[in-house]
């Protein structure tokens, strides 16, 4: 079936007045997978001190249809965060009975991945890290709180100031309130822990931990510019560098050992020896620094060196990337356009269709409904906001509490697969994996 891009089935709103006439959408900030987002002006606000909001412009999808089922479960779970100061607020939605309208705050900085590309302002700054990482940690420890779980945490779904501060959480499409789900392949793959890849495996893994992982790649592209991997895969070289050698990566990036020691636990192949977020918030501000020191640099590999020179510098005001929202949800940002070095033909990604057409997620049930509502209010989606692992799991009646699901073993990689995957690859695989990493920005 051929994906149809959001942005061809929605009208241009630009210029429009709506919501009774108070909101004027004066520019479009992007567009994703599910719809338009455009910048606000709050016609209420006083001319000298005008008020600005974001507004996500979807499609509206008949009650009980999949889409709409997804599209009230992100409302929902969505509303029950937004009160935490590090968490996108969201003021209100409304419908035109075609298009539902999401009012959003508005962050005039763009996204966690703008900042890193563009500006740069995170390297060898210790405390700009400590700052902004633990504000993620805490809006995904709010999340967690609240048994809700992102499922698709990554720089693009995290919006800032243009200093990297003032974090605002994100984007909740893939969320869920399940603990243990066997919706295999969300999301986008650099962000993807290994046991939610594979979709051969049987059972389910532990979404709590999935984001764990997610936030250690997250910390990798803060202090390196740079991802470790592109798929947590035996056919990604990075990836089984580090499987053969778990400081892969304190040798390929400008990190500091402390930084190392924190991802290694992050990435732990057993889901349930991954840090708690309170453990890493912690971690981190204890370390010292994230960095090599000067000192270090002058010692450490050609690709370490030429990574920390480039990641020191801003992008030249004329060359700014300004993200782009593929249409195709788990496709990344055009490395390209950032200024990166192109990838290697090889670049490949592995979950490029949008959730509702994703074959990972089976058709929830149908939702019996008397009637259609004006807006999907949190009370409209109570009945309507599971997905098919939802469904299945919420025979207890307790879809808030992940530990009343029975926890299937997490899949784990044998020595001797590793052992037999790294011997099948030439002599020169590290150095392959090295070239590699270089050439992978965010």
């Amino acid at each position: 079936m051929v994906h149809i891009p959001i942005t061809q089935l929605l009208p241009d709103f630009l210029g429009e007045t709506i919501d009774g006439g108070r909101l004027k959408l004066v520019q479009r900030l992007g567009s994703g997978a599910y719809g338009i987002v455009y910048k606000a002006l709050d016609t209420w606000s006083p001319p000298h001190k005008p008020v600005y909001f974001a507004v996500k412009c979807l499609k509206k999808y008949p009650v009980g249809e999949r889409e709409a089922v997804f599209q009230a479960r992100e409302l929902k779970l969505h509303k029950m965060v937004s009160g935490h100061s590090n968490i996108l607020t969201i003021h209100r939605d409304f419908t035109d009975g075609k298009h539902i309208f999401v009012v959003l705050d508005y962050c005039p900085g763009g996204d966690l991945f703008g900042v890193i590309t563009n500006t740069r302002p995170f390297h060898r700054n210790t405390m700009l890290v400590k700052e902004s990482f633990t504000q993620i940690l805490d809006a995904v420890q709010h999340c967690h709180d609240r048994h809700i779980f992102h499922r698709d945490l990554k720089p693009e779904n995290i919006l800032c100031d243009a200093e990297g501060n003032n974090i605002r959480l994100a984007d909740f499409g893939l969320s869920t309130q399940v603990g243990f789900c066997s919706d295999y392949g969300l999301g986008s793959p650099y962000y993807m822990s290994p046991e939610s890849i594979a979709a051969e495996q049987h059972g389910s893994y532990s979404c709590r931990h999935s984001d764990i992982w997610a936030l250690g790649v997250i910390l990798t592209n803060m202090i390196s510019g740079r991802n470790p991997w592109k798929v947590a895969k035996l056919e990604d070289e990075c990836y089984l560098s580090y499987l053969g050698n778990r400081d892969f990566l304190l040798n390929s990036l400008p990190i500091s050992k402390g930084a190392n020691n924190l991802l290694k636990q992050c990435f732990d192949l057993h889901p349930e020896a991954r840090p708690s977020i309170a453990q890493i918030r912690e971690a981190i501000l204890e370390l010292d620094t994230f960095f090599l020191t000067d000192e270090e640099l002058v010692h450490a590999s050609s690709a370490q060196r030429v990574i920390a020179q480039y990641y020191a510098t801003p992008t030249p005001e004329g060359e700014l990337f300004s993200p782009h929202h593929s249409d195709q949800e788990g496709t990344h940002c055009d490395p390209q356009a950032s200024g990166f070095p192109s990838p290697d033909p090889e670049e490949v990604y592995l979950y490029n269709t949008a959730p509702f057409d994703s074959p990972c997620l089976a058709p929830p049930a149908k939702i019996q409904s008397p009637g259609d509502s004006s807006s999907l209010s949190a009370s409209d989606a109570d009945s309507s906001s599971l997905s098919a692992s939802d469904v299945s799991s919420a025979v207890s009646g307790r879809i808030d509490h992940p530990s009343v699901f029975h926890r299937f073993p997490a899949p784990t990689l044998k020595a001797t697969q590793i052992s037999e995957k790294l011997t099948s690859h030439p002599r020169n695989l590290w150095k392959r994996a090295m070239r590699r990493i270089r050439a992978m920005g965010i």
